[in-house]
């Protein structure tokens, strides 16, 4: 059985558009209410997205961004580094994922770069700037590669199957700057079909930022692009996002007589398109 709510508070008006930054207020009177009982406050919205970008008809891509976990004051030597942050420990991982077939291509000054020359040892890493940073138990933040082997017949893009080999990076909890998290890898220039590299965590607290990923030959040469705002003309060079857009992650202050009821992230998922 549902009960209903004594108080449903409104603004003025029939609709309030909370904007980004601003604050909206309700006031009521529970004197009378008894302070023996418990009592709930339920907060209720939707966001005003057009129907046609709330859907899984194409608009689902917007919810692969990271544009909106990017942070240009954090950073050190990136134009922006990426916000991991979490003041609760969340039941959702974050992820950023990149993907790169073998032989690799950079990007520099003049377009595409092919590797034509045969590397086996790569340098694999990212900096990281944390502050009271802790693990549940359970929790992980890590930097993740997946490596998968020439299989005939099969798609080199194909990483359905479980990959040959993973190597993690733990990032270590605690207050520090900028650190970079480096280690040497062997990957076979003539057995690998494609690498996957992601940027993960779940069960964790705390500020944490991230700038400069590396895949890096001897050559000094990086296939992984900085942490930057989405470019279709770059596609080939960006990283998608899980749970990074805000799209689908808003955060939110709510207080009661100035006490702190609730701060964080809350899901808002996007909406399947129905048949008519």
């Amino acid at each position: 059985m549902t009960s209903v709510p004594k108080y449903i508070l409104k603004p003025e008006g029939d609709a309030c558009i909370l904007k980004q930054g601003k604050t909206v207020s309700f006031d009521f009177d529970a004197d009378a209410e008894s302070t023996k009982e418990w009592h709930r406050l339920f907060f209720n919205c939707e966001d005003v997205s057009t129907p046609a970008m709330k859907n899984e008809s194409g608009a689902e891509l917007l919810y692969l961004l990271i544009d909106d976990s990017l942070n240009i004051k954090m950073a050190e030597k990136d134009r922006y580094c990426l916000d991991f942050s979490a003041s609760t420990p969340l039941p959702f991982p974050k992820r950023a994922v990149k993907k790169i077939l073998w032989q690799p291509l950079s990007y520099g000054l003049y377009g595409y770069d092919i590797f034509t020359d045969r590397n086996d040892t790569w340098q694999f890493g990212i900096s990281v700037r944390a502050r009271n940073l802790k693990k549940e138990a359970g929790g992980y933040l890590r930097f993740r590669l997946d490596r998968w082997s020439v299989k005939e017949g099969s798609d080199p893009r194909d990483t359905r199957e479980a990959p040959t080999e993973t190597v993690f990076l733990d990032i270590p909890t605690g207050t520090y700057s900028y650190t970079a998290i480096l280690q040497t890898l062997c990957i076979s220039a003539t057995d690998t079909a494609c690498v996957t590299v992601t940027l993960e965590g779940e069960g964790y607290t705390g500020e944490v930022y991230f700038e400069q990923p590396c895949l890096r030959d001897g050559a000094g040469r990086n296939l992984l692009p900085v942490f930057e705002r989405g470019n279709l003309g770059l596609a080939n060079f960006a990283w998608l996002g899980q749970n990074l857009s805000k799209r689908e992650l808003p955060r939110f202050r709510i207080t009661l007589n100035d006490t702190l009821c609730f701060e964080g992230e809350v899901f808002l998922k996007i909406h399947p398109l129905l048949p008519h």
